[in-house]
């Protein structure tokens, strides 16, 4: 470990504190998250199926802008908690079930949330960014709800701090890393802020109300984990690198990350757009879905009177009374091409205002498909 890198970012730490810290920045709200957390995760994970998808919500929102940025990993969650509510309810408890002090078996942990959340997502969301977890967010639900522990993971950041601090043990990239080099980095930062008498005053000094979140709100740091990953995360945020001689990358390979980093977060809005288009398109089948509902009567342009035998996103089955058999139709054209009619309490009007969306369901469902594929190569760029 390059010591006197290290030592001119403590240096630069202490001279931003007062900075980082202000109102505008805020960065105290970490240690507030952190006090929140694990309370309102062990209510959510105590509370019956019913009302757990509305108590992790809870969670979610306290976690601000630590997890769901870019992407929305948590608000996926919760949203998959709303459909299948003990499966989601199991994932956390089995994250934090006993690793018995092991990282190989927190590993495992990790990865059994990711098979889980990828089941999920492809049920519910199929080929969703927006709400796919990655190493940051299964990191943050640990570190969150056990700070004395966890070490927060945020790569682009623990990246260049290893590389300033020349600390080059490679801990991969992508959903799954090795913890072990990413705990051991921490655990170096660690022991060289224990001895650092005046960085150490400098993070006491947090507690003593002058800040816009009051010392009652914030976790007691004692193992001094927020600190460690404050740190790293001021160094490439509020520039405490400036100044420190160490491999980076150029201002040419900077330009071209920051364009591209650029291009992601432009397909990502174009990728989320077109998944609006078809979560809107989904709801106004899902209505239709209830308003015509088994049981209920309607008349086709062609086949007559008849009665709805069974319903889903995709087709309606229908007993018509001329015919012996009932009769699958393909529910958004017969919608989209007003084909049916019924006397159902306020269908008419609900078909006449979004029949031109349901015409458009063949290029919707594109649009995504077309947004995914041109996302997938700067997923990397993404956090």
């Amino acid at each position: 470990m390059n010591d006197n890198n290290l030592q001119q970012i403590f240096s630069h730490y202490t001279e931003k504190f007062e900075y980082v810290n202000n109102p505008e920045h805020n960065e105290c709200y970490k240690w507030q998250v952190a006090k929140e957390f694990r309370t309102l995760m062990d209510r959510a994970l105590s509370e019956p199926v019913e009302s757990f998808a509305e108590a992790l919500n809870a969670v979610n929102l306290a976690t601000k802008n630590i997890i769901n940025n870019f992407t929305q990993p948590f608000n996926g969650l919760v949203k998959m908690a709303q459909k299948e509510p003990e499966t989601v309810q199991q994932m956390f408890l089995d994250l934090y079930s006993d690793d018995e002090g092991s990282l190989e078996k927190q590993e495992q942990l990790i990865s059994d949330f990711f098979k889980k959340s990828y089941e999920l997502v492809d049920k519910y969301y199929p080929g969703s960014y927006r709400f796919k977890q990655n190493s940051h967010s299964i990191s943050a639900y640990l570190f969150l709800y056990d700070p004395d522990r966890h070490y927060l993971f945020k790569a682009s950041h623990a990246k260049e701090f290893a590389e300033c601090i020349g600390f080059y043990d490679d801990w991969g990239t992508g959903d799954l890393i090795r913890l072990e080099p990413f705990y051991r980095m921490c655990d170096q930062l660690l022991e060289e802020i224990k001895k650092n008498k005046e960085l150490l005053a400098t993070d006491a000094s947090r507690y003593d109300g002058r800040f816009p979140v009051k010392p009652e709100q914030m976790y007691d740091d004692k193992e001094k984990h927020i600190l460690v990953f404050d740190i790293i995360y001021c160094c490439t945020t509020y520039h405490l690198f400036d100044g420190i001689a160490f491999n980076r990358l150029s201002t040419k390979e900077k330009q071209l990350y920051n364009e591209r980093q650029k291009k992601a977060l432009e397909l990502l809005q174009a990728y989320n757009d077109a998944v609006d288009r078809q979560d809107r398109l989904r709801d106004i089948l899902e209505h239709c879905m209830v308003l015509l509902k088994k049981g209920t009567g309607i008349k086709h342009r062609k086949y007559g009177a008849g009665m709805v035998k069974d319903i889903d996103e995709e087709y309606i089955t229908v007993h018509f009374d001329n015919d012996a058999d009932p009769v699958k139709l393909g529910l958004p054209i017969i919608l989209a091409n007003k084909l049916i009619s019924s006397d159902a309490e306020g269908f008419h009007e609900y078909l006449e205002e979004n029949a031109m969306l349901l015409k458009k369901e063949d290029s919707i469902k594109r649009g995504v498909e077309y947004a995914r594929n041109a996302l997938k190569p700067y997923e990397v760029y993404l956090e």
